[in-house]
């Protein structure tokens, strides 16, 4: 692709030229109308000749002429202007409007995320979640229903109201929600009620919920597979960022926190009888209910530890019930507990048909909820993923959305990234939100990072990010341009022309630092990148519908 810079006495001579040719052919019109009206003489019929002739005298110039020169400069000046008009609105508002049409374009690899009304992009379960309106085509760019994504956009850059929001309330079946702050729960709860039954999953109180359901975390743990994933989430969540991990204490561990997970869940005991087991190495009462589960492996690992030397075992012992610690936080306690009541019990198997909602809130800090929303997160994908399996085409009948935001302090679920991209053939459509890269390396390590942004359909980046190398990733994702620039220099010859090529990125490393708000970058599976302008939850098809629902107070004071 190549980009012409034109030398400026080129444009200005053609500019006169045009203006000159312009005001003669206004001037014959006139003297042609005048003419025809019967109140003048009737021009050359050259056009050309017409300036020859009124300095000859072989013309008499009329006011009729100059009337009707008047008319028509008029219908000139309105056409103009509204061309002007038309222009300005269409035009590229930013920078980066302006250069993302020099980005590649394939009207048949973005078919499928535009045309909703035919081909394989068609669904039953209507258009996929809306990503966002091309900049240069004006066309709405959508994920399809087999599609998972990653966002990343900085503070304060609106990605709930653009994405996280409006997908909430996209979603055709079940909606699964994560968070750390209680806007997105005030937005969608009402309308989602509408569709089915909201659950407000809220240990921490964010959003004055209460306790009226439970759900048990040993759920996840009915298999070995399940506890062991149970065990790395906890190991996960309560590992502080940054700290290094001992090279025996922490993988033993973790080993015998997943068996009594399982011995729990065999045994039909709590989360808190795990808790009590690692506070008394001595006990061996998860050695009797894995044996009578007939899982005498397992059952021989934990009669190994209690076995051990006393410092070792300790140890041992000690590292376990470090991922287990919140456990003693009785408000936690609470949601994953059955206390006899007659509260109900969650079945991530049942959400997974419904249509109903789920939110998941927590945030860091003492007494964080963290462990338990990404169990809780792990539990019920697992269990859409069952479910999925089991349907004769092996997906979910009606998708199911799950919006992660704040993933990373909210769930921080090491297996995440290699699972990725298998929720999408399941019809788990899985949506990751991030403020930065280095919050995903933070969470998952540099090359699980990698991978959860590589097994995504679309990953967007939609502005506030100072991370050079990612910038710079995108930056050579987006390709280069030919800039070929025109010149002249006058010599004793005359005037001489000359032209020089040179490459350059489509979208520099400091064009996207600098990208503006409501604007995305969106890497598409099987396209080329593209601009988007994010469409708010105020300026959607959800507005009137938000609006009628929610306190005033929370629309933005801007567009009330």
């Amino acid at each position: 692709m190549r980009r012409f810079q034109v030398a400026w006495e080129t444009v200005a001579t053609a500019s006169l030229i045009g203006a000159a040719l312009l005001l003669l052919l206004v001037a014959w019109l006139g003297a042609e109308l005048a003419a025809l009206s019967g109140s003048a003489g009737r021009p050359p019929l050259n056009p050309m000749t017409l300036v020859t002739d009124l300095a000859q005298g072989k013309f008499h110039w009329a006011s009729t002429d100059t009337a009707y020169c008047a008319l028509i400069t008029a219908a000139l000046a309105v056409v103009a202007a509204g061309i002007v008009i038309r222009w300005w609105h269409g035009a590229p508002r930013h920078h980066v409007d302006r250069r993302a049409t020099l980005l590649m374009r394939d009207p048949r690899a973005m078919s499928r995320y535009v045309d909703w009304d035919k081909g394989v992009a068609a669904s039953s379960a209507g258009p996929g979640p809306e990503i966002g309106v091309d900049v240069v085509k004006r066309q709405v760019v959508r994920a399809t229903w087999e599609c998972v994504g990653v966002y990343i956009a900085g503070m304060r850059m609106r990605k709930t109201s653009n994405w996280v929001v409006p997908h909430v309330l996209g979603s055709p079946g079940p909606a699964y929600v994560t968070s750390n702050k209680r806007d997105m729960v005030d937005l969608t709860r009402p309308l989602r009620a509408r569709r089915g039954e909201t659950w407000l999953y809220d240990p921490q109180g964010i959003a004055g919920g209460e306790p009226t359901w439970w759900w048990n975390p040993l759920d996840l743990a009915d298999d070995v597979a399940g506890a062991m994933m149970l065990a790395g989430i906890f190991a996960a969540a309560t590992r502080p960022i940054g700290s290094t991990m001992d090279s025996y204490f922490d993988p033993e561990g973790e080993a015998l926190l997943a068996m009594l997970l399982l011995a729990a869940h065999r045994a039909d005991k709590s989360i808190v009888d795990v808790y009590r087991w690692l506070t008394d190495p001595r006990d061996d009462e998860p050695v009797g209910a894995l044996r009578s589960a007939s899982h005498d492996l397992a059952a021989a690992g934990v009669r190994g530890v209690i076995d051990q030397p006393d410092r070792q075992r300790a140890g041992v012992y000690g590292t376990a019930k470090k991922m287990l610690g919140w456990c003693v936080d009785e408000r936690l306690m609470r949601w994953c507990v059955d206390d006899g009541s007659a509260r109900r019990r969650f079945s991530a198997e049942a959400f997974a048909t419904s249509s109903d909602t789920v939110y998941a809130l927590s945030k860091e800090g003492p007494g964080s909820a963290g462990p338990l929303t990404a169990a809780f997160t792990a539990g019920v994908a697992r269990a859409a993923e069952r479910v999925a399996a089991a349907a004769p085409n092996g997906r979910l009948s009606v998708p199911m959305m799950a919006v992660l935001d704040e993933v990373a302090n909210v769930c921080r679920w090491r297996e995440l990234p290699d699972l990725y991209s298998h929720y999408g053939s399941r019809g788990i459509v899985m949506e990751a939100f991030l403020q930065s890269w280095a919050q995903g390396v933070e969470c998952w390590g540099p090359e699980g990072m990698k991978k959860l942004w590589s097994a995504a359909n679309i990953g967007v980046y939609a502005g506030g990010a100072k991370e050079e190398q990612f910038l710079e990733g995108l930056s050579r994702l987006c390709g280069e341009v030919d800039v070929v620039t025109q010149g002249t220099s006058d010599g004793r010859l005359g005037a001489t022309y000359s032209q020089s090529y040179r490459r350059e990125r489509v979208l520099e490393v400091g064009t996207l630092a600098a990208l503006p708000r409501g604007r995305a970058l969106v890497m598409l599976s099987g396209a080329p990148p593209v601009v988007v302008e994010a469409r708010s939850v105020w300026d959607g098809e959800y507005n009137d519908a938000v609006r009628a629902t929610v306190p005033r107070t929370l629309i933005p004071e801007a567009i009330r």
